[in-house]
This record gives structure tokens, sequence and C-alpha cells, in this order.
């Protein structure tokens, strides 16, 4: 199999790449259906009480990403009534053809079903309600695709997510994650925590809505001094500032001697409180080099291009005087959370 040039891949894609490369292998679709509604999952699930404690009224619009053989999807549409909708969402064709069918043999007529593609649910509609069940483990750069969800939800609209909290299944090793690093990924997604359900006995159930206030978040990284009298960034609402970011090695405090390596160090820091943030570089809208050495500008060109995919933030690229520690670039940006 051929891959493009990892010069043209995006942060996210190539993320996506060698997460996908490293899932564990799935049974065929018949033999995956089957244990997907075996009966030992379905009671540990326990579906009728989870959909009734998400309180879904009639005539919602409702997402179920990694929806699989339909287990959830078919009890949340007659949840929702006729006049609501259910988004059955999954990147497998095979296991959304099961879904139609199955929701043909038992007369519901209010599902959709939505082929996603790895790094996106492509909901057709903002939705009151997304369910994320036994799935978020299987989904690369959660950080960065969970606040993705955000322009998919209807104000007041929520994310509901249960995934493994105790035993997980062989071969998932690599996907564990905890509760409490959901709260994280969520946090900086910009959502809050509005209910826990402790019922699954091998699940956690948490739900989350957007937050509605405005607050700052104060971004640093590990390793920086601790006087430093500003921030590496600042986070207000979906907007990201980021300070001029100079290329040191943490390891020696020192602008080292290669240019190329000065370039590298400076992007990396960049892109690192970016990830604090749950973005990537993609996010960037705008972007201010400062540089003491303009015959500089193509060789800081060909190492800048790497760390984007064909399109880029606005930029202004400015000579200057001598900058801090020698240092021969200076960069600052604003990032938008999508």
């Amino acid at each position: 199999m051929h891959l493009p040039s990892p010069i043209t891949l995006s942060l996210s894609f190539a993320l996506s790449l060698l997460f996908w490369f490293q899932q564990p292998p799935r049974p065929p679709a018949p033999d995956y259906i089957r244990m997907l509604e075996g009966e030992r999952r379905v009671s540990g699930l326990q579906v009728d009480r989870v959909v009734q404690s998400l309180g879904i009224k009639p005539g919602q619009r409702i997402a179920d990403i990694g929806s699989g053989s339909g287990l959830f999807t078919r009890p949340l549409a007659v949840a929702t009534g006729p006049q609501g909708v259910v988004y059955a969402i999954d990147i497998d064709p095979e296991l959304l053809r099961h879904v139609e069918k199955s929701a043909q043999e038992k007369s519901i007529a209010n599902i959709r079903t939505v082929l996603a593609a790895a790094d996106d649910p492509k909901i057709p509609e903002p939705v009151d309600l997304i369910v994320i069940i036994d799935t978020l483990h299987h989904i690369a750069n959660q950080p960065v695709y969970l606040p993705g969800l955000r322009k998919y939800l209807r104000p007041g609209g929520r994310v509901a997510i249960i995934d493994f909290s105790k035993t997980w299944p062989e071969g998932h090793e690599s996907m564990k994650y905890s509760v409490e690093t959901l709260a994280g990924w969520m946090k900086n997604g910009g959502y809050t925590q509005t209910d826990t359900f402790d019922f699954l006995t091998n699940d956690f159930f948490a739900v989350f809505t957007p937050s509605t206030q405005s607050s700052r978040r104060y971004i640093n990284l590990p390793g920086r001094a601790a006087n430093a009298p500003f921030s590496d960034g600042v986070l207000a609402g979906n907007t990201l500032y980021l300070a001029g970011r100079l290329g040191v090695d943490p390891k020696t405090g020192q602008v080292p001697a290669s240019v190329d390596e000065e370039i590298k160090l400076m992007l990396d820091g960049i892109k690192s409180v970016l990830a604090e943030a749950g973005m990537t570089m993609n996010n960037l809208v705008s972007i201010q080099v400062f540089c003491s050495d303009l015959s500089l500008y193509d060789k800081f060109n060909a190492a800048y291009r790497t760390y984007f995919g064909q399109t880029f933030p606005a930029r202004a690229f400015l000579g200057s005087g001598p900058l801090l520690r020698g240092a021969h670039f200076e960069i600052q940006g604003v990032a938008v959370r999508d």
C-alpha cells in the first residue's frame, strides 16, 4: 500500500492512520453483530435503563456514533417517537445495512444511517443528543474529535458517553483510558459534566453539555520558568491566543546551533500548546513570525509547510532586530476551535 508523503499529511490524519493500523482485527460482520447483540452484553449494558436515564423527549434529534448493530439505535428511535429521528453513524457500511434491515423488521421508520469518516461523524443536522457507547476508545485523537462535536449540537444539546471502566476486552490494551482522562478531554474541549450514572458494573456513564461560560483558561507547558510573567496560551471561549515562542532546547534552555532544529523546537512548542487546548495546527487562523535574518525565509518555509496539509493560516513574516537568547525566529498566533 502506498501512503502519501508525511509532508502532505495533516497531523490529525497522520494520527488517525497510526491509530487505525494499531486496531485489533475485528471478526466478520455477521459474527461481530452476534457479539454486539449477545445476551451477556445486552444484560451488562442495561439498554432500557440507559435510554430511560437519558430523559429523551418526543421529537428530539439524536446521533448514535458507533451505532454498530443498532443495539441502542432502535430503542432510542422508539423513545424519540415518529416525530423525532435517530442517526445511526458508523464507518462500516455492512453494519449500517444491518441497522436498516433490523429497523424495517421492527417497523421503526425514524432511523437514518450515516457513513462516517474516521475523524468526522458527518451528522446531517444539529441534534439534541449525541451518544457514544463502547466506541470512544476506537476513535483516534479524542482530544481533537470531542471538541469537534460541539458544532453538531443544538442549543442545550448533550453528549452521553459510556465506555469500559474495569475489565477491557482482550486486544484493547492500547486503547484504554480512564473516566478521569475523559473528564480532562471534555473540559479542555469546552464541555461541562452535567450527569453521571453508576448502575453499570463494567462501564462508566457520563453526560456533558457545552460550557456556557466564556471563562478564560491559562495554558502553560511543563518545564517553563515558574516566574515567567506570561502564559504560553490563553483560551477565551473558543479562541486560543498563543504567546510568542522561541525555538529553545528544553534541556539546556538555549537556542540550538542548528537553525533547522531551532525551527522544529519552536513549531513543536506551538503544536504542544494547541494540543493542551484540544486543538491542532489546523485550528490556527493567524500567525506572526519575527525573524532576525530574512535570508532564512526559504529555510523557514520549507520546515513550516510540513506542519500543515493543503491549507495554511493567515501569516505575516516580519524582519526584526535581535531576538532574545540570540534566536533567529519568534512566532505567535491565534487559533479558533471549530
